[in-house]
């Protein structure tokens, strides 16, 4: 100790000394502190001064007063309290960590006297490892006679304790109350003597009421781990009354309380005690109402009530719950007695409705505990032939047996508290003996026909034998399906170790749907056999599997996409992981793909996946309106997709080419009706794809949520589309192309596309009233561009519609009009396109006839000269009106007339003739049939039209016909003998490769004599062609090609001369 010390004053009144010293080192609890330093000032019943610690384990700076002059007993300490670790200062036995700023101002020098302040600024405290914050922790007293206010308010809760109390009475009184009780729970008779032969004064009569204001538990929960949460904002009320009779209330309604995972909603909680102070009279009551419950098992009740009535020695108690959807329902009763040698309790006839079956209790049930030993007896429940009974007891005797045994169980009763439905008959049978010296435990099950989901696994057989040198359970299980045993599983449980299974499963021809409970999130139609071996190790509660198996004929579907696969390879199992290596894929085609990659999970729940699968032509999506409303069909695609992240925020990233037989619907405006229109339908002339008058489409935005997608797509040819706007209105644009496209989707549902499609070929039909009903089709080079927003596409589509019309109306002079040049029928085409943003095009007609004779005059003009001059006074709505003419009449109309006769006979044969075609088309997917009885008149045999295609060689051979059976009502006889003109025109498409990029093309079509002015004379023309398709980026990437192919021919060669000398007779054959 160094000290300095200066003062004045030689009587205790008078004196008056100031201490600077510093303390290298003092001792307390077993510990040493060092460098301890201070600065004060004494006086008479006066200190005023400052300290300083500066230990490794002790950092703590205060400064204060304390003054007790005149009775003021005022004490005022500012500190700083920057490191305390508490165990290694012997004031703990636990790692604690504290740290805080305290401000102290409070009047007392006894604890029951203490008024005034204390505030705990930037407290942090940490706990084996577990730490917890609080910004300001403030504590205040006060007393007003014999009234008392002390309240506590914290980030966590606020408390406040006001009455006529002290604080050494409170704090006494109810540890007293609170032992008095656990001494009659206990009920050991000597213990009570010996307490209460000791007289004790009667408490002081005061009273005390307390309210709480939960704020937010959590972190102390966490920092105790108490795995305890209350919801906020939670009251509880109470008072505690001493005297003679000491009364204890409490009261609280809590939204929430979860309690390691098992949760009651909606609850009230209440208790009342009141004990007499020189008795073990109690009156107390307990009473607990929660609405709904959930419990981490998976069990789901409703309307829980558990009470229980104290007087004196005796306890009523009642539990009641129920299931109100599946109509089961418990209202469990009994009694607790204490008796001068024993605790007895006793189940009353209860009704228990489960399942829809009655139980009952037996009622000569009894448990009887004296000291250490428990006997149970008759403890019997039942229904019919399914039991559940409990006889024996747990005692100090190694003669003593306690058993359980089941009888017939029924396993349904799990639907109770998991996802999945059970079926089987359980048997078993457990004794338990020398329980508090060597624990000897037997057991033997028994399963039969165990089904998990509608899947059998078989019947189950297993027995545990105890160990009591090593300490652990030896274990054997079975399992047996059609007499075959596919799963042995044996080893030991040892309990006192951290990981106490060690088990070996061998698996042997085991079916793979016994996956499928845990898998059903991902996966379902899960089939095929698994042979291999795995260990268990780990928790009964936390099991980790370790092995791999060989899959053989196995089969399973992708729960996201639909796609049904055949496979084969390997299954294996890590902890938390399922791995899948050298799978091979096989679709319902036999198309050929590889899987790679795993699923973590914890004890099979909160799935989450990390899969790579590549393919070549390859289905890869098989689903309709129902499983996905954001994009369904048949897929076929090369290329590689993954799936990555948990299965409820999964992210499926795919590049990939598309393939023949591709068919895939893009519903971007929802998707209420799934029958199929294909077609169209523009409201107006004026604005085809037109929206609501707000401005806003008139779909809703696409509901699927918790995936991210993201697909980049090299679209082709050979890959079928239609894009849905409104299926109910049948707002479609249809047909094939080219181009590449990227579409993304987030979990909030939010899809967009990014891109461009140059159409090779489509159509989209253009209807008015639901009636009236014309195919456009799309021309070559047409296109659609996404730039995010699906409904902010940019379009740019050129489409026709062609038609046969006589010219003429267009004449003005009668006289010219009977000419049967002009009463023929010509090929006339309505132009439309389509221009700008999809939500508000700009939309353009025009009317061409590029097939007119110029040998046909009329007043010495020729025919396309009259046309022309008929098209130069057309202003935009006359256009408008000889457009509608042209699709809906089949003909021009006279300028300043607009003749509507025939139009009714001529919308009903168009919707006959769409519909015709349509039901023909469903008869053969390869067929394809358009009908057009053109109008329902003596000329309707003339305007007859037949297109008809069929596909052979899957899909490499396409034979079209297409044409009329006749022209005018001069020429029926010559027409109907004229072979080729029944023939009409017709197309032979074959491709030459697989790959269709050589194709061979023959055609007969018909061609209107221009230099001929007689109606009755058609001229056919008939070729053949030879196509060859390669597709390059550059120029150079052709040549290349060229010359790799001109290398490689020698070798091909070679190669074809020694698989003829390998095969012999295929050289005979050829």
């Amino acid at each position: 100790l160094d000290r300095k010390l200066d003062g004045s004053g030689l009587t205790l009144e008078t004196a008056s000394f100031s201490l600077n010293g510093k303390i290298s080192s003092l001792g307390f609890k077993g510990y040493t502190y060092h460098n301890i330093t201070s600065d004060a000032k004494f006086a008479s019943q006066f200190f005023s001064g400052a300290m300083t610690i500066d230990d490794p384990n002790l950092r703590f700076t205060a400064q204060g007063s304390v003054d007790l002059r005149e009775n003021r007993n005022i004490i005022k300490v500012q500190a700083t309290l920057d490191t305390a670790a508490l165990r290694a200062i012997n004031l703990s036995r636990r790692d604690i960590y504290l740290r805080s700023k305290l401000d102290v101002d409070i009047r007392g020098l006894e604890l029951d006297s203490l008024v005034g302040t204390v505030d705990l600024n930037d407290f942090h405290i940490n706990v084996d490892g577990e730490h917890m914050d609080l910004e300001n922790v403030h504590l205040y007293s006060e007393k007003q006679g014999r009234q008392r206010f002390v309240k506590l308010e914290t980030t966590l809760f606020d408390a406040l304790i006001e009455g006529d109390y002290q604080f050494s009475d409170l704090a006494r009184d109810l540890d007293r109350l609170v032992y008095e009780m656990a001494l009659n729970v206990r009920n050991q008779d000597a213990d009570i003597r010996r307490y209460y032969s000791v007289r004790r004064p009667v408490p002081r009569s005061y009273r005390a009421s307390f309210d709480i204001d939960v704020k937010d538990v959590g972190p102390l929960s966490e920092l105790l781990a108490l795995d305890l949460s209350l919801s906020k904002n939670t009251r509880i009320e109470g008072s505690f009354t001493s005297g003679y009779t000491t009364i204890f209330r409490a009261y609280s309604h809590i939204d929430t309380i979860d309690y390691r995972g098992n949760r009651l909603l909606d609850s009230e909680v209440e208790i009342n005690v009141s004990k007499i102070a020189d008795s073990t009279n109690v009156l107390a009551l307990a009473f607990l109402n929660s609405k709904e419950q959930k419990f981490s098992s998976g069990l789901a009740t409703e309307n829980l009530v558990t009470e229980g009535v104290w007087d004196r020695r005796h306890i009523d108690f009642r539990v009641d719950a129920e299931q109100i959807s599946r109509g089961n329902y418990m209202q469990l009763e009994g009694a607790i007695d204490f008796m001068v040698d024993s605790t007895r309790i006793k189940f009353h006839p209860s009704p228990i409705h489960i399942l829809n079956r009655n139980w009952h209790i037996e009622p000569e049930n009894e448990i009887i505990v004296r000291g250490r030993e428990i006997e149970i007896r008759d403890l019997i429940v039942l229904n019919r032939d399914q039991f559940v009974r409990l006889d024996g007891r747990i005692s100090e005797d190694s003669t003593q047996v306690l058993d359980l045994a089941i009888g017939n169980l029924d396993l349904s009763f799990l639907d109770l508290v998991t996802d999945k439905t059970f079926k089987g008959s359980l048997d078993a049978e457990v004794q338990v003996s020398n329980y508090y010296r060597s624990l000897s435990v037997e057991n033997e099950i028994s399963i039969d026909s165990l089904t998990v989901n509608d899947f059998l696994v078989g019947n189950v057989k297993g027995n545990t034998l105890y160990d009591p040198e090593k300490r652990r359970f030896n274990m054997v299980l079975s399992v047996d399906r059609h007499d075959e045993r596919i799963v042995a599983l044996y080893g030991t449980y040892t309990p006192s170790n951290k990981q106490p299974l060690d088990l070996e499963a061998n698996l042997d021809q085991a079916n793979l749907r016994i996956l499928q409970p845990f898998l059903q999130e991902i996966l379902s139609d899960i089939n095929g056999t698994v042979t291999g071996r795995f260990a268990i190790t780990g928790t009964l509660r936390d099991p980790e599997i370790r092995g791999e198996g060989t899959v053989t004929n196995g089969q399973l579907r992708v729960n996201y996409t639909q796609a049904l696969y055949n496979f084969t390879g390997i299954i294996g199992l890590r902890p938390e992981e399922i791995y899948f290596k050298d799978i091979e894929l096989t679709d319902i085609y036999r198309n050929k793909g590889k899987l790679t990659g795993k699923i973590t999970h914890h004890n099979f729940y909160r799935m989450a996946v990390d899969l790579r699968a590549t393919f070549s032509d390859f289905m890869v999506l098989n689903t309709t309106p129902r499983d996905n409303s954001l994009f369904y069909g048949q897929g076929f695609a090369t290329g590689e997709v993954r799936f990555t992240g948990p299965v409820w925020n999964m992210t499926i990233t795919s590049l990939a080419r598309t393939e023949k037989n591709t068919r895939i619907f893009i519903p971007i405006g929802g998707n209420e009706v799934t029958e199929k229109q294909d077609f169209i339908n523009f409201v107006s002339l004026d604005d085809t794809l037109v929206v609501n008058v707000d401005g806003h489409s008139h779909a809703e935005p696409v509901a699927i949520t918790g995936v991210n997608l993201e697909l980049f797509l090299d679209v082709t040819p050979d890959a079928y589309c239609e894009i849905i706007f409104d299926i109910r209105s049948g707002d479609i644009i249809r047909g094939r192309g080219n181009g590449d496209l990227k579409l993304q989707l987030d979990t909030k549902g939010e899809f967009n596309m990014f891109g461009t499609i140059e159409f090779t070929q489509g159509a989209y039909n253009f209807t008015l009233y639901d009636i009236i009903n014309k195919e456009f089709e799309i021309q070559p080079g047409s296109r659609i561009t996404w730039s995010g927003d699906p409904y902010g596409a940019s379009l740019d589509i050129d489409a026709t519609y062609n038609q046969l019309a006589s010219f003429a109306p267009l004449v003005s002079d009668n006289s010219q009009t009977t000419s049967p040049e002009l009463r023929r029928k010509y090929p006339v085409q309505v132009l439309l396109n389509l221009e700008g943003a999809m939500r508000s095009p700009d939309i353009t007609f025009d009317i061409v006839a590029p097939e007119l004779p110029q040998t046909v005059s009329v007043a010495n003009m020729p025919l396309s000269f009259v046309f022309d001059t008929f098209k130069n006074k057309l202003d935009e709505q006359e256009l408008k009106r000889q457009v509608f003419s042209l699709i809906v009449l089949r003909k021009f109309q006279p300028l300043e007339s607009f003749n509507t006769s025939g139009t009714l006979y001529n919308s009903v044969s168009e919707l006959l003739s769409n519909q015709l075609s349509y039901w023909m088309s469903q008869v053969d997917e390869n067929l394809e049939i358009d009908v057009d009885l053109g109008t329902m008149d003596q000329e309707a045999f003339n305007t007859f039209q037949l297109r008809l295609s069929y596909t052979f060689l899957n899909g490499r051979l396409r034979i079209t016909r297409d044409g009329t059976f006749g022209n005018t009502d001069y020429n029926n006889a010559y027409n109907q003998n004229n072979v080729a003109s029944v023939a009409g025109d017709w197309t032979v498409d074959y491709y030459l490769t697989a790959d269709g990029k050589f194709k061979v093309k023959m055609y007969n079509r018909t061609n209107y004599n221009q230099l001929s002015t007689s109606v009755d004379n058609q001229y056919f023309t008939t070729g053949v062609s030879l196509q060859h398709v390669q597709s390059f980026n550059d120029f150079k990437d052709l040549i290349r090609f060229a010359r790799r192919n001109r290398e490689a021919a020698p070798a091909r060669r070679e190669e074809d001369a020694v698989d003829d000398e390998l095969n012999p007779e295929a050289m005979r054959n050829n």
